[in-house]
């Protein structure tokens, strides 16, 4: 199985003050440990994981500086910038572009609900004209549990078809891989120049087989080393690979970004990276104990 050029992302975690302030030294070196010792390709900061939606605008609009200053390749970086405002995406976008950031995951329109799909593919045909940029490569975020603004696979079709190469990817975040297989179907996957990307790393085999991209996850923030090192294997249905599932399933028994976050804590024995933005809650003390009890016995954290 072909696994040499599936690219696996972080969709980063953001470290924050106890008021939800962003700490963008902190973050900055998060993501450099995440491409380096934590194996991944790349990083997505500013997504659901990292309480995008949760950070004033100005933070937002403000750190591709700070990736730029640190070295970041514009190969490894993904950024989050959907709003609501389509003026607002493109500030985000620009702002990205004036330090060589061309890559972008932009959620739907969110506040409205049940919209006329023509009023989706309205809201990205016009942010491909208003931003007018050649160099830029947009990736729909389809995550309807969160922004309940599902993008069809017909309309991801059409603004492939429409507005290629500045659209040319997804992140699907729906959790049924059967959605997955429908957006790489309808615009041909990788081979026609369409980046697929699921959301958890317990569909990697199918992703491959299918003409996915890679995955970009919230829980790579913690297993990107294993994914890595399963991939590395060459046999993505090995031990490896089953622990990395393993890891995945317990995540998921849980709030995934305050889970991560404990990851985090208990990982560097840093309570700070407990912190999350309201509304959200670190989790429990039964909750921290039973997920901290579920990682040791899967040898995922050190002794």
């Amino acid at each position: 199985m072909e696994t040499k050029r599936f690219k696996i992302y972080a969709a980063a975690l953001s470290p924050v003050d106890s008021l939800g302030n962003l700490k963008s030294g902190k973050l900055g070196e998060f993501c450099q440990y995440l491409i380096n010792e934590g194996g991944c390709d790349g990083v997505a900061p500013f997504g659901t994981t990292g309480e995008g939606n949760s950070l004033p605008f100005h933070t937002r609009k403000n750190l591709p500086r700070l990736f730029s200053q640190l070295g970041f390749h514009h190969s490894e970086m993904l950024f989050g910038v959907g709003c609501p405002a389509l003026h607002d995406t493109v500030e985000l976008i620009n702002k990205s572009l004036e330090y060589g950031y061309t890559q972008v995951l932009v959620l739907p329109p969110y506040y409205y609900k049940d919209l006329n799909p023509e009023g989706i593919y309205s809201y990205f045909s016009k942010l491909v004209e208003t931003v007018n940029n050649p160099d830029v490569r947009i990736h729909l975020y389809h995550f309807p549990q969160m922004s309940m603004v599902a993008i069809p696979p017909d309309i991801v079709q059409r603004l492939f078809k429409d507005y290629k190469p500045m659209i040319c990817g997804l992140k699907d975040s729906s959790g049924n891989f059967e959605q997955t297989r429908a957006f790489v179907e309808a615009t041909g996957g990788k081979e026609a120049g369409f980046y697929v990307y699921p959301s958890s790393e317990e569909y990697i085999p199918e992703a491959i087989q299918i003409g996915c991209a890679g995955v970009i996850s919230g829980s790579l923030n913690a297993f990107g080393k294993y994914t890595r090192d399963a991939l590395n294997e060459g046999d993505v249905l090995d031990q490896p690979f089953k622990q990395v599932v393993a890891a995945r399933h317990l995540t998921q028994r849980f709030p995934l970004i305050p889970a991560m976050k404990t990851y985090q804590a208990v990982l560097n024995k840093d309570r700070s990276w407990e912190n999350v933005c309201p509304p959200l809650v670190p989790l429990s003390v039964e909750e921290k104990k039973r997920f901290v009890f579920g990682l040791e016995e899967l040898g995922l954290l050190p002794q």
